[in-house]
């Protein structure tokens, strides 16, 4: 997503739309703004106006596949990996070429990397805070994340770029608790636990919080109180990391 966003192929807006159209596995909308992307991505003179619209290749799944497969079986590249495996003559024009032997399937999974040999990839993601895990490159003075990797046929990239970290919002603790007391690892783990609530739960947490005076030394007790007669251990966690917090 870094990538797609930073090279203008989605716009952070769009963001929210996108993921509704993957919940609601609605293709046709899916389709419509990947194809739209492209063109604005592409923004030439040689465009006719107004845009094309989407290919009917790209609505049936079937004829997109079918798309693929003559691409993969007229590209100098594949031809070139079934002349090497000693299968080109071997291969009619109207096999499916992900449908051939092991072998096959193995080398069409790296087509795209003999495509663009020597390719190189470099990420670098703005972080406020120093991540708690990440498999990149920290630099503390540009607070930013580095990945680099350089990939070929023999060398598959790095699959997955990751990092977390734990950015707590100043203001509003210290409008409840009078400072900042949840950060780093204890953040993490306290926003995981509330975004496992429900709406109603969170609402009822909320509440409890905001009523009590924690410059007070009994104020995980008063917690555990305004609880204490519900039935359920569901805000165990939420009081058990406040309390640690406030102990620290």
């Amino acid at each position: 997503m870094q990538l797609a966003l930073e090279r203008d192929y989605v716009r952070l807006a769009d963001v929210p739309r996108l993921y509704q159209f993957a919940v609601a596995e609605d293709t046709q909308a899916i389709v419509d703004y990947v194809w739209h992307t492209l063109i604005r991505v592409a923004e030439t003179e040689d465009l006719p106006q107004p845009p094309p619209p989407v290919p009917d290749t790209w609505l049936n799944e079937d004829a997109f596949e079918k798309s693929h497969q003559q691409f993969l079986k007229s590209h100098p590249a594949w031809r070139k990996r079934l002349s090497d495996a000693g299968w080109l003559d071997h291969v009619s024009s109207d096999q499916d070429p992900v449908q051939e032997p092991s072998g096959l399937k193995i080398q069409l999974a790296t087509l795209p990397i003999s495509l663009f040999p020597d390719t190189s990839l470099e990420v670098s993601l703005y972080c406020p805070l120093e991540p708690l895990a990440s498999n990149g490159e920290w630099n503390e003075e540009s607070k930013r994340i580095h990945w680099q990797t350089s990939f070929d046929e023999d060398n598959p990239p790095l699959a997955v770029m990751t990092a977390i970290w734990a950015e707590p919002e100043m203001d509003h603790q210290k409008s409840i608790f009078g400072d900042v007391i949840v950060q780093d690892e204890s953040l993490l783990e306290y926003t995981v636990w509330y975004e496992s609530l429900t709406d109603s739960q969170q609402r009822t947490w909320d509440a409890s919080i905001m009523t009590i005076d924690w410059s007070q030394p009994d104020a995980l007790t008063q917690l555990e109180s305004s609880f204490a007669n519900t039935g359920t251990k569901l805000f165990d966690p939420g009081a058990s990391i406040l309390g640690a917090a406030q102990r620290d």
